[in-house]
């Protein structure tokens, strides 16, 4: 059983198949030494294989910059240059809760996901 929270609402109904993909982004320098790796391990994209609805944060696509009041923020489609899957795993939800909160200056929102686990792929590059 894999037990991972993720730091956005994720209302997925229990005993639907899921896909989960970590992803790594890679900054490259202006010499290859400056290049930086960053690992948001609370922020993969999910993808609930039985309805196709996919849930993710806006790190890793291109977006408009911040968000007006009242006004949707622009997301794109594709992930950005230099977005790469660190690991993939495929298996079954097995329990899910969606909490807020309360006790910061905002209201955040996590979820608590369990998973039987089908697979688990890891390019070769991230072993």
């Amino acid at each position: 059983m894999l037990s991972i929270i993720v730091v956005h609402a994720t209302p997925i109904p229990v005993g639907h198949r899921v896909e989960i993909t970590w992803h790594e982004e890679v900054q490259r320098g202006l010499v290859p030494s400056q290049e930086r790796t960053d690992h948001r391990p609370h922020q993969p994209v999910i993808l609930d294989l039985d309805t196709g609805v996919e849930y993710a944060t806006d790190w890793g696509f291109g977006h408009g910059g911040r968000s007006q009041p009242d006004a949707p923020g622009e997301v794109e489609d594709a992930p950005l240059e230099g977005f790469r899957v660190m690991r993939r795993v495929v298996g079954v939800l097995r329990a899910c809760r969606v909490v807020t909160l309360r006790a910061t200056p905002r209201y955040d929102v996590q979820t608590h996901l369990q998973i039987d686990v089908d697979t688990d792929e890891r390019p070769a590059s991230s072993r």
